[in-house]
């Protein structure tokens, strides 16, 4: 009766533990009046609209956001951000694909980098490639601050483009389809 009693007992507490870790795992995003605030934790993906607000999250696979977007000190495995915003302090380890403006400072984008728009600002920020899309003529303008480096190429995928560079700016790969004008 005894060995019973401490069988259950062990698997109520565990079932209890496991249903408080899950709880805490989902309560690190929340949404509320189409406002979604991540806080610190680890995620397996998100998927948000509207105004989001990620801080101090890992999210391990996808993160897809249609809206307005701060991403500050995060780690996204994977990111599609459909909208305008800012990524400050953060890793993007995959790809990014960006469709709108887009402010990136103190980041690192380990792979590709995509970006649907007119203009693009980044400070302190390490990259890899990045691809430039745009429809209008004159292309796009990717303005690339102090502090920061690209490992590879830049290219503008559909009409030239511009690339401002502060004066400490190291660009290891080419321009293509595009022109550097150096500022500062």
């Amino acid at each position: 009766m005894v060995y019973t009693n401490t069988w259950i007992s062990y698997a109520v507490c565990t079932s209890l533990l496991l249903a408080s870790s899950t709880w805490a795992k989902e309560s690190i995003c929340k949404r509320h009046a189409g406002v979604t605030s991540c806080k610190q934790g680890l995620v397996s993906q998100i998927q948000a609209s509207g105004i989001v607000d990620i801080e101090k999250t890992a999210v391990e696979g996808i993160c897809n956001i249609r809206g307005q977007y701060a991403i500050k000190k995060a780690t996204l495995q994977a990111a599609n951000l459909y909208g305008n915003g800012s990524i400050n302090d953060s890793h993007i380890i995959g790809k990014a694909r960006i469709f709108g403006n887009i402010n990136a400072v103190d980041s690192r984008f380990d792979d590709r980098l995509d970006v649907w728009s007119n203009r693009l600002t980044l400070e302190k920020v390490q990259m890899k490639n990045l691809h430039m899309h745009t429809s209008q003529n004159p292309g796009g303008i990717v303005m690339i601050g102090a502090g920061s480096s690209v490992s590879g190429d830049i290219i503008f995928e559909d009409a030239p483009g511009i690339v401002k560079i502060h004066n400490t700016v190291k660009i290891v790969g080419k321009i293509v389809n595009g022109k550097i004008v150096k500022e500062g």
